[in-house]
């Protein structure tokens, strides 16, 4: 099972000091990642925070590209890949905003989070950059979003169908994204993956998992505060509680569905309803 991925540009490593970009030490998280390869199997992005006001965000890593996004004082980004191309002597830095929003920021304007580099941080980074929960976030989120065909109605510029039952296409019909709408606000949404286009939460489908790569999840799982479902004979499941109705009950939920061969077929997520 493909768990490790490589996201920062090795070559980039070497090019940028901490002079150069003190707040997201590029050398030492380097070091870092290579010490913790055999406790840590996660090179996922890493968690960080705008530091300045109205701060850019581009389409590709120069002032001459695309405006996209305002960041603000505060707000959580998960950096993904170090650019060669600099800013007034600072690396511009490929970002997925907590809204699931793409783009790329001066480094100057970013700081890390608080131990961004151990292993329940870097879990979370990859987890929350990658698994959206609220429709509009769904919508906006992946690239290439279009209708399915059973879809019925007028599309928003967003891409996505206003109706009571809703449906889009994820890129490359990869999965589909569905919600209930009550009152004009949606309730409740589900994604659910079927080809291997899309990496979520460090998992592909087509991914084999054996009993050591599902502790290990659950282990990180657990540590954001989920828990383990029952388990059917086809499927893993965690979910978040909450309060519903007076009761502790779901608020979310993730699967991930195996196969005889315990290869993932589907990966889905669902946000349930609750006021």
């Amino acid at each position: 099972m493909h768990w490790r991925k490589i996201l920062f540009i090795t070559g980039a490593l070497a090019l940028f000091t901490t002079t150069a970009f003190a707040a997201l030490d590029v050398r030492a998280i380097g070091e870092e990642r290579q010490k913790s390869y055999e406790s840590i199997p996660y090179d996922w992005p890493i968690g960080a925070h705008c530091s300045a006001t109205d701060v850019n965000m581009r389409s590709a890593p120069n002032t001459d590209s695309e405006f996209v996004g305002t960041l603000q004082n505060g707000d959580q980004v998960y950096v993904s890949e170090f650019s060669d191309n600099r800013y007034e002597g600072y690396p511009w830095v490929a970002v997925t905003t907590a809204q699931g929003q793409k783009g790329y920021v001066n480094a100057k304007y970013l700081d890390a989070d608080t131990d961004a580099m151990t292993r329940e941080e870097r879990f979370k980074a990859v987890f929350n950059s990658t698994v959206f929960w609220e429709y509009e976030q769904m919508a906006k989120a992946f690239n290439g979003v279009t209708g399915n065909g059973y879809m019925r109605g007028d599309t928003r510029e967003n891409g996505h169908f206003d109706l009571n039952d809703v449906k889009i296409a994820l890129g490359n019909n990869a999965g589909y994204s569905y919600g209930r709408d009550t009152n004009g606000t949606f309730k409740q949404s589900t994604v659910r993956i079927l080809k291997s286009d899309y990496q979520v939460a460090g998992l592909s489908v087509g991914d084999r998992v054996d009993q050591g790569d599902i502790e290990q999840f659950n282990a990180d799982m657990q540590a954001m505060g989920w828990r383990h479902g029952k388990i059917n004979s086809d499927a893993q499941k965690w979910y978040l509680d909450g309060r519903l109705d007076g009761k502790t009950a779901p608020i979310k939920g993730f699967f991930v569905v195996l196969d005889k061969d315990n290869k993932i077929q589907e990966i889905n997520w669902q946000k349930y309803s609750i006021d």
